[in-house]
């Protein structure tokens, strides 16, 4: 995955102005807290049982059938052996070549909370290795760890972080701001597939964390119009990129997400070829949004929309 440009990024000062649709769509949310908070979604039984561990039915493992269903075929990726797991790993031969179900799947249900409100997370872990036929540095998966608290999220979460195991490789996204919008869609699809209240809680969670992210770019980044930029230290331009990047790219998910689920049988065949295509390294994922038309302008819906999607 190619980095982003931090300098060529700030340069474009228009990037991050906080424009009027980003306000409004801020305070929309806001204005919600108590509907999309974590808080509330953890404390709402008709959303959520809390899991304290999962049984073998409700293994977010399953949640990968999904990829099948749509006749998807995943890439065999890197993965360090199950015995090898420790610090001192760097060696070509503590590495697979597996299907990305194989990667070691962990939970935790920590109390995490941020501004005093709990938050759901997930991990894709990995560490690079010197191939010692190449002298080339790769990259191997070693967990994707995902909160247990919820079965809907988990699953969510799982296939967010398989799809990543598709996408991450040099090439197959142009754009480094990009990267998320193909794991958010299936993490959107995920849900949508277990019904609407499983929907519901994922759509809602994501709608709470783009609240955040707004808050934090706000916070980061306060001038409105006139183009003018603060100085920011390099810790806050990193977290300035991450929210940003956050932001453009679930809102692209939502709209790939409104443009496959209203789509004939036969337009939904064609999305799908496209998205094997990215998975087996022949389209860029650009391709596959420049031909839908799916972009940042585009994506700007108001909030009610993005709570009918």
């Amino acid at each position: 995955m190619n980095k982003i440009d931090r300098d060529k990024v700030m340069n474009e000062s228009t990037l991050f102005l906080i424009t009027d649709y980003y306000w409004y769509l801020y305070n929309a949310i806001m204005q919600d807290r108590e509907i999309y908070s974590a808080d509330s979604l953890i404390k709402n039984k008709s959303f959520l049982t809390a899991l304290k561990e999962f049984g073998k039915s409700n293994n977010p493992k399953s949640a990968i059938k999904l990829f099948f269903d749509y006749g998807l075929d995943l890439r065999d990726v890197n993965i360090v052996k199950s015995d090898m797991l420790s610090d001192s790993f760097s060696s070509y031969d503590d590495v697979v070549k597996n299907h990305p179900s194989r990667i070691i799947l962990a939970t935790h249900n920590d109390d995490l909370k941020v501004n005093g409100r709990p938050v759901i997370t997930s991990t894709l872990e990995s560490v690079d290795y010197k191939d010692a036929k190449t002298g080339e540095i790769g990259t191997a998966y070693t967990l994707i760890n995902v909160d247990s608290r919820n079965k809907e999220l988990a699953e969510a979460q799982y296939n967010y972080q398989i799809t990543h195991t598709q996408v991450d490789e040099k090439g197959v996204v142009s754009d480094p701001l990009n990267k998320d919008i193909l794991p958010m869609f299936f993490a959107l699809l995920t849900a949508n597939g277990r019904g609407r209240e499983s929907y519901r809680l994922v759509r809602n969670h994501m709608l709470n964390e783009l609240g955040e992210r707004l808050m934090s770019i706000n916070l980061y980044y306060r001038p409105v119009k006139d183009g003018h930029k603060t100085n920011l230290d390099s810790t806050k331009v990193d977290k300035l990129l991450d929210d940003y990047q956050y932001v453009t790219s679930i809102l692209q998910a939502f709209n790939l997400l409104d443009t496959f689920t209203k789509a004939a049988e036969i337009d939904k065949d064609e999305m799908l070829q496209y998205i094997q295509a990215i998975f087996s390294y022949e389209l860029t994922l650009e391709s596959m949004l420049n031909a839908y038309n799916i972009n940042l302008d585009n994506s700007k819906k108001d909030l009610k929309t993005l709570k009918h999607i």
